[in-house]
Parts: C-alpha cells; structure tokens; sequence
C-alpha cells in the first residue's frame, strides 16, 4: 500500500512542486508589491468595497503595474503578477479588469508625467494621482515575500522527501522479497564473501550485538523500549538524518525584512512552517505502518513488529515536528507581541495547541510500560487520544485548506477496520472453539471455522472470546492446523494464561467439570508472512515454551508436502518442565510418528527447588508410563541448551543451505540471533536466519 501511495505522493509532488515553483515568484511578487502600497490610500467611489476600489482605482491600476514593471523579476512573472490582480483579485471582487488596460494605465501616467513620489505623499493623505514607490523597498518586500513562500514550499518537498525515503526503503524490499519468492532456490544459495559480510554485519546482528528481542532498560525503566535490529536501525537513522537536516538548513535570514523584522521572528515563524508542513506528510505514514492490513507487509515478506517499531520511531518524528511547530509559533507571536490574544483571534490556534498536548499524552501512554503491564489501558487510551488528536488537527487546519492529510489518515484507519470486520466474516461470525486448560497454565483452543482460507505456517489472527467482561478485546495468536486425524480442518490456538482476559478465560475453563467448554469466538486473521524453510537442505527450528505454535505450523506444512524427507529437519523445543509436553500430546506423537524430523527437547526446570514443577513433573511420568511418550526419553535433555555451540555446530556440518527461524523469549531468540550471526562463516553453507516475534 505504500508503495503506490509513495510513487503517486512522488508523481503528484513533482507537478505540484513545479506548478508552486512557477507561482512562487509570482505571488511574491503580487503580494510584494500590494504590500508596498498597503498604506497609500487611493480615492474610491462611495459604497464601493476596499479591492473593488482598488481595481477600479486607475491611479492605483498605474502603481500597482509600475511596481511590478521595476521589479527585478522576469517578464513572464511580471506579466502572471498583473494576471493575478486582474483575474483573481479583481474578479472575486466582482470587476472586470484586464492585464492591458493595466499597461494602458501605467503607460498613460508615465507619458503624461502623472506620477508623484512617494516621498511627498503625508501619512493618510487621498491620493489622486499615481505614487512612484522607492526601489529598495520595492526589492525587499519581495525578497520577505518570497524567502516565505520559499520556506514553505521547502517544508513541502522536505516532507514529501520523507514519505519517498519509506517508499523507498519499501520498494527495494519489495523486490528483494519478490526475488525470493520467485527463485528461492537460486536466492538462498547465494553465499559469495560480499552476501556474507552483509549479513553478519548489517541484516543480521542486533543494532548493538545483542539485544534486539530483550527490551533494553536504563534510568529505572524510565528507558524502556525494544532495539531494532541493525539493518531497522539504519533505516531509522537516516530518516532522521534527513528529519534534523531539512530542519536546520536553507533559511533565508536578511536585515530588513517587512514581514518579519527580527532575526529571531524570521526563524521562528519559518521553522514553525516548515516544521508544521513536514508534520503533515507523515500522519498518513504512521496510521499506514499500524495498520494490520498493510498490503505492504507481504510484499516487503516483513513481520507487523519490523512496521511497528517503524511507525513507533516516525511517531516520534512527526510528534516532534508538532512540538516545534507549535514552540516555534508561540516564540514567534510573543516576539510580535500577539500572545497571549492570538487564542482568543483565531480558535484554530487553540486547536492545534489542543492537538500537541494530546499527542504528547499519546507519547506518554504508549510508553512500553504500559504496552506491557496495562496493554488493554493502552490501547483505549491510544486510540481514545488518537481521535481527539485528529480532531483537533482538522480543526487547526480547516482554516488553512490542508484537511486533505486529515482526510487520508482516516481513509487508512477506516480502510483498516472495514477490511477487519471482512476477515471476520470470511472466517466465520458464528465460529466455535473447545477450549481445554492443562496444569493450570496453559489453554490450548481448537476453532471451528469457515475455512474459506487455509491455515499457513507463521502466520497468526487475533482471537475475540464473546464474553461479558471482555468481547470488545483482540488479542493476536499463532495457529496451525491440527495434526490429529480426523481434525484437519479445525485451527489449533495455544494460549499461556497471563493477566487480563486469558486469566479470566482460565478461571472459568477450570470451573468446568472436564476443565473443558465450548465457546463462541470471533476471529480476525490470518495476517503474517510464511518463511521457505522447505527450500534449505537444512532447517533448524527453535522453540521456546509457547512459541512452538509458530515453529510447529511450518513442521506440519513441511511433514505433509513431504520435503522433509529431502532434508535435515532439525527441531528444538525448549521447555520449563516435563509437564508442558502434556498440553502437546498430539503433535509430539505426530513428530514422533516417523524419523524425518530430528527431535530434541530440553527442560530447563529440571532439577529446580520448585515443588510445585516437581510435583507436576512426578504426576506426568506417571502418566507417561502408559503413553506412547515414553519413546520421548531418548529426545529429551535436562538444562538450558547453549545455542552458541548447537547453533555452530549445525551451520559447519550443513552442506549447502540451512535456514534457522525462532520463535520463543526474548532472551532465546537474541541468543538464537547472536549465534547465527557470530558462526555465520563457521561452514561452507549459506545461512538464514528468521525470526518470529510479537512486540506490543
């Protein structure tokens, strides 16, 4: 979606920006010289209104068209600065007037000497005849027009730049992806040294080495907030390069400007123009990248957090720009001495200020605290706020005809919810669940639905449980389609309980007799992006707890189209306890089911001082004396795996390629990623590397 929306933005910003070039100079030079002779005070018949007199003034005719003839400016501007008296002003006030009796005027007071200089004309005097305006001042109230008229259109082209940097930025992955998925085999194996240095020191590592997953926390969690990765990081930093850029260059600060006559008014007013322009552009940006529905996320083949952490960095742009924009105002005002009254003149400054203070409450409330701790607080607040944001930005800019960004940053919001609701029917409004709870801790759902579209690997939708406390919630899950014969067309959830609505949803599943029920739901999906392992000779999938619905989503693809027979399978489950096998019985026995796929489990809980993990533990084996999990023995290990040494030692036994994808803790999957990327060149194989995460 944007990447359309960026080529158009680019079509329509090179004829805008050509067509405001050519009328730039133009209007400058209307609007110059109209202020030049905004103190002379011209005879005007009885009961006519100022412009209409004015046009049908001849003396004023005659120095309006003296002063653009001794202008500095070109012909073809002089004579598009007399069109625009004659057929814009003078024509909304209702007065026939053309560009050649403009000429006639001025030629009729300069061949008949009717011309008397400004200097002689006393403050408040009528004029009767033509005024000869001083040269000097004729230049420099063009000059402060249109140093203006420059600023602002800068502030357009710096901000129609910023939404061609993404568009940019999008479209090379769109190719990128778009190679992959039409000649993965040929791409995968590209391995060259150029291919791997990039990898290892660009696309891969996290922006520090480490943490990408694990949020980085400073200044007692005043500093909290998840890193992107390198290669997110990169195309964060140069849009703000560009941001701060655009910012702080090309000013045209001059003594003597009408308009502004301090430096300090000049800046102030033009930061705040520009700054306030560049705002504009990027609003649609932000509610493009929050979207679920963005197009563009299975064209670029990027995950919703890759955009997410886009659209959280250009939030703090664009709201940085708003800050500026109304600072730079306020500084401006004071220095003209119009503060505090500019409230009470023009309500659409009170809008806009309204507008930054709920955009910083916005900033505040979707600090990662509360993302994590309130998440539901969140998201009311968010979008509570969001809405009153635009409605003070409509507000602030009706007055200035600029609602036309207003208007698409709803078209987005509202092409989004629709698109919603749509999934929802597709998948079904009256869908079902079973839903089961084992050891108290996880919920595992096997949905009913329409199946008008199939289940895909790695991608996940979000769940509504129709209850009284909660059915207003969306909470995103992965899925996969059951392994259990007979069930195929039935999507399988696993649900940890946590706080909020799958705590409530827990308890009233424990208060059944079989701790089992049946319940309606809504579902929203499928959204996401499918990786090919089944296209490396080698495939390495790493779990950890829950997020084994994800890993096992692409196993059971890869069991049933049969290219694991064709590869080395390799999948790693990392587990508290022995216990959590019992909530995935079935697909364990499906893995189990034959030796295509090289299993290894490992519980980190083992051996802990925890007598609840114990006593679950014991109760488990002896459940599994009489299952078929006992030939699991063999597949299990006790303690935490040390991925750097599994990692390297697969990558230098791997032949040709071999793909990793992740999906578990933060700490895992930083651990997985640290790993791919320091034994990248262990093996003469080419390595990839996936990651499946969700950050709020």
């Amino acid at each position: 979606m944007l990447v359309p929306f960026s080529l158009l933005s680019f079509v329509v910003l090179l004829f805008a920006s050509y067509a405001e070039a050519a009328t730039r100079t133009t209007d400058a030079l209307y609007r110059g010289c109209s202020t030049a002779m905004s103190k002379l005070v011209f005879e005007c018949p009885k009961g006519f209104k100022k412009n209409k007199c004015l046009c049908g003034s001849v003396e004023y005719q005659a120095t309006f068209a003296d002063c653009v003839n001794r202008s500095m400016e070109s012909e073809h501007d002089k004579e598009r600065a007399l069109d625009t008296f004659a057929n814009t002003i003078c024509k909304a006030a209702e007065f026939d007037l053309t560009i050649d009796e403009l000429h006639k005027a001025l030629e009729n007071a300069t061949t008949n000497g009717l011309f008397i200089d400004v200097a002689n004309v006393t403050k408040g005097e009528t004029l009767y005849q033509p005024v000869k305006l001083k040269t000097k001042v004729i230049s420099i109230t063009i000059q402060s027009w249109k140093a203006g008229f420059k600023n602002n259109y800068l502030g357009k082209v710096y901000g129609g730049v910023l939404v061609g940097y993404w568009g940019l930025i999008l479209g090379i992955a769109t190719f990128i992806n778009l190679f992959q998925t039409v000649a993965p085999s040929y791409y995968y194996r590209i391995n060259d040294k150029i291919t791997r240095t990039w990898k290892q020191r660009v696309t891969l590592p996290a922006l520090f080495g480490y943490s990408h997953s694990s949020p980085v926390q400073r200044c007692w969690n005043i500093i909290n907030m998840s890193v992107p990765t390198r290669i997110e990081s990169l195309c964060i930093i140069g849009y703000f390069i560009l941001f701060f850029v655009f910012h702080f260059t090309n000013y045209d600060l001059f003594e003597g400007n009408t308009r502004f006559p301090t430096y300090r008014q000049q800046l102030s007013r033009y930061l705040a123009d520009r700054s306030g322009y560049m705002c504009m552009y990027q609003m649609t940006l932000i509610f493009l990248f929050a979207g679920r529905n963005n197009i563009m996320i299975t064209a670029t083949g990027w995950q919703f957090e890759t955009f997410n952490a886009f659209h959280r960095w250009v939030s703090r742009g664009m709201y940085l720009d708003a800050v500026i924009h109304s600072a730079g105002y306020t500084v401006y005002e004071m220095a003209a001495g119009k503060y505090p009254e500019i409230f009470h003149d023009d309500y659409y400054v009170a809008w806009g200020l309204a507008a930054t203070v709920f955009g910083g409450i916005i900033m505040l409330f979707s600090h990662k605290y509360f993302r994590d701790k309130m998440h539901e607080f969140f998201l009311i607040i968010h979008w509570v706020f969001v809405s009153v944001f635009l409605v003070g930005v409509w507000w602030h800019l009706a007055s200035h005809k600029n609602n036309q960004w207003t208007y698409a940053c709803v078209a987005v919001w509202a092409f989004d919810r629709a698109a919603r609701f749509f999934r929802i029917f597709l998948a079904g409004v009256n869908s079902k669940a079973d839903v089961k709870i084992y050891n108290n801790d996880v919920l595992k759902l096997k949905v009913d639905y329409s199946n008008i579209w199939g289940s895909k690997p790695g991608y996940h939708a979000y769940l509504s449980f129709l209850r009284l406390d909660s059915f207003w919630e969306s909470h995103p899950f992965t899925f996969y389609r059951s392994p259990v014969p007979g069930e195929e067309k039935k999507l399988v959830f696993c649900i940890r309980k946590r706080a909020g609505m799958t705590k409530r949803l827990a308890a009233t599943i424990e208060a059944q007799p079989n701790q089992s029920k049946r319940i309606p739901v809504l579902i929203d999906g499928p959204y996401g992006c499918t990786y090919p392992l089944e296209k490396f000779q080698t495939a390495v999938l790493i779990a950890g707890g829950i997020g084994v619905t994800s890993t096992f989503s692409y196993i059971e693809r890869m069991k049933r189209s049969g290219s694991t027979k064709d590869q080395h399978v390799v999948f790693i489950w990392v587990i508290r306890t022995l216990s959590d096998i019992e909530w995935f019985r079935d697909e364990v026995n499906y893995l189990l089911a034959d030796d295509s796929v090289d299993l290894r489990i490992f519980v980190t809980g083992f051996g802990q001082e925890s007598e609840n993990s114990s006593s679950s533990d014991e109760k488990y084996e002896d459940k599994a004396e009489t299952t078929s999990l006992q030939s699991l023995r063999s597949k299990i290990n006790y303690g935490k795996p040390d991925l750097d040494v599994v990692i390297n030692e697969l990558i230098r036994n791997a032949d040709s390629t071999i793909g990793f994808l992740t999906c578990g803790p933060s700490g895992m999957n930083d651990d997985a990623r640290a790993g791919v990327t320091k034994h990248l060149e262990a093996g003469n194989a080419a390595v990839e590397y996936f990651e499946e995460s969700f950050a709020l």
